[in-house]
């Protein structure tokens, strides 16, 4: 075969896609709001290094 690509992408994608949809981590979900807030406002994140 000349352009295995033509397999391998789509595979590729299926492959992500059910990995997503069958993953058990649901509850990362639930911690959006307090990532989206920190990542604004930088409030409760004073424990990270100095770089």
């Amino acid at each position: 075969m000349s352009n295995p690509t033509i397999f391998t992408v789509p595979l590729g994608f299926i492959g992500a896609y059910l990995g997503t949809v069958l993953s058990k981590a649901k509850e990362e979900e639930n911690k959006y709001p307090e990532v989206l807030f920190k990542s604004n406002t930088g409030f409760g994140i004073s424990s990270a290094k100095d770089h």
